[in-house]
């Protein structure tokens, strides 16, 4: 009884509160169950390219449209790049920060303009959000992004207006965990 306590203060011991991992001097198994715990929580890896065509891509494609249409950035919040991600993967002075002022704004002012833009938006049908053609693997760099991601440009959301195909150009998608998510909408 007492080893199992002394194992599960360890385990508390060497997960800290802000997330920076196990202490070097947490005892093995804590170390290996905090890992498995923060692998868990932070959901597929991004070695493997996710998939273009998942349901949930479309739906989320769905959820851009009805934004540009109603000219409600609430309505796709699901396809910016989520904040807490972005806190993770960025490498910058204050990520959530610049998330706030720059990445968010922008994308919001974005859905406006394609809004004014679109002649008769409001009476859209969606058909399709298609991947760009060259998916690339973004290496880490200083001042840029921790991690190694997939990043894709030129991707399209298609939909029609009385019968007539229209498209919208999105400038940069970026993958994080198992998802595709805008970064650049113009």
């Amino acid at each position: 009884m007492h080893a199992r306590w002394i194992c599960i203060w360890c385990v508390f011991i060497a997960c800290d509160d802000n997330a920076r991992g196990p202490s070097k001097d947490a005892a093995p198994e804590a170390i290996a169950d905090a890992r498995a715990f923060d692998a868990a929580e932070a959901g597929p890896a991004d070695d493997t390219v996710p998939d273009a065509s998942s349901p949930t891509l479309t739906t989320r494609g769905r959820h851009l449209l009805e934004a540009i249409a109603k000219n409600s950035p609430d309505l796709a919040t699901d396809m910016l790049f989520p904040r807490d991600g972005y806190s993770i993967a960025r490498d910058d002075k204050d990520p959530a920060k610049a998330w706030d002022i720059k990445l968010k704004p922008t994308y919001e002012r974005a859905i406006g303009r394609l809004n004014k833009r679109s002649k008769g938006v409001d009476r859209a049908v969606f058909v399709s959000l298609d991947l760009g053609r060259q998916i690339v693997r973004m290496s880490p760099k200083k001042k840029a992004w921790k991690e190694a991601l997939w990043r894709v440009k030129h991707s399209s959301l298609s939909f029609t207006i009385d019968g007539r195909a229209q498209k919208i150009d999105i400038a940069e998608m970026v993958a994080y965990r198992g998802n595709w998510y805008v970064t650049q909408l113009r």
